[in-house]
């Protein structure tokens, strides 16, 4: 399969992550599902245990990609660049085993700030999407669906907060620039639009109640606030220079995309139906040919200005 050249080179090296996560956790699912079967013990005479544990491994995994798949796809990595990535993965092969993927270490960043820089693209991720799974609740308690969960929306809302702080602080500590930020939370309305598109409209009741109790455990409000104070970071929040969207605006503007946006048959699966039409037709034919031009991006991040690279 090509190697989509021309919009990997571009893209920052926490939506590289991204890719090597979806190849890296979808070898993982390849290597379980071909070797991992587990031996019959006629100790256990018949239970299945074992049988269900490799299941249960597999099914983990599956999640895992998805949930990786979605956020590329949220932010505008094509599908076809997501295939390239799950298709390595598929016969086996780790990010680091991939002769012609794009050094994710190689761009001129010191790999601490690297790494703490990836961890305020994954904080903001976890702050759009929970401000989209609760808007979408709350337009389906409105129209009958669901039923009212203040609880649930109460701890929502502590966690939403504590994960903004640290995202803000971390983006203080390590002097996070305008552009850099941009890159991460500069979500346009059509980016709104295109993100609630590929997750909570296409989401049936069950996968939206689900993200709806995840994001609402009280362990990442208590995680969120450990990270925070490690950080020492002692300037107010009010006086940083760069800091993400306050969380109202983002639920604000989650709720208008919904308003805008028609629901389509489950997320999940259309997701999987965009990244399989991008594989391709024989999967005995060539993989990792030489670099071409490849596949350009699908100019779906709807986030004004295309990114580049952080330095």
């Amino acid at each position: 399969m090509s190697y989509p050249r021309s919009e990997l080179d571009r893209l920052p090296p926490w939506s590289l992550r991204l890719l090597e996560r979806i190849q890296n956790t979808t070898a993982t699912h390849a290597r379980v599902l071909r070797s991992g079967f587990p031996a019959h013990d006629p100790g256990t005479a018949g239970s299945a245990v074992p049988v269900l544990s490799w299941r249960a491994h597999l099914r983990a995994l599956e999640s895992e990609r998805t949930e990786s798949e979605i956020h590329a796809l949220a932010t505008g990595i094509s599908p076809e660049a997501i295939a390239w990535a799950r298709a390595g993965g598929e016969r086996g092969q780790q990010w680091s085993e991939r002769g012609n993927a794009p050094p994710i270490s190689g761009h001129r960043e010191e790999p601490v700030r690297a790494h703490m820089v990836g961890g305020i693209a994954h904080d903001v991720w976890h702050l759009e999407h929970t401000a989209a799974v609760i808007a979408e609740y709350q337009h389906r308690v409105a129209q009958g669906q669901l039923p009212e969960d203040s609880a649930t929306y109460q701890r929502l809302q502590r966690n939403l907060l504590a994960v903004w702080e640290r995202a803000d602080a971390t983006a203080h500590a390590v002097e996070l620039t305008p552009a850099e930020g941009a890159a991460i939370w500069g979500r346009d309305r059509v980016g709104w639009q295109h993100l609630v598109a590929v997750t909570v409209r296409g989401y049936d009741n069950a996968a939206l109640v689900e993200r709806w109790q995840i994001y609402g455990w009280p362990g990442l409000e208590h995680e969120a606030h450990r990270a925070t104070a490690n950080l020492a970071v002692h300037t107010p929040a009010s006086q940083r220079a760069v800091s993400p969207p306050v969380v109202w605006r983002m639920i604000q503007d989650a709720t208008d995309a919904i308003a805008d946006t028609e629901p389509f048959a489950v997320g999940d699966r259309a997701l999987e139906r965009a990244v399989r039409a991008a594989l391709p037709t024989d999967h005995a034919a060539a993989w990792d040919t030489e670099p071409d031009t490849g596949p350009t991006s699908n100019g779906a991040r709807g986030r004004g200005a295309e990114p580049g690279n952080p330095e």
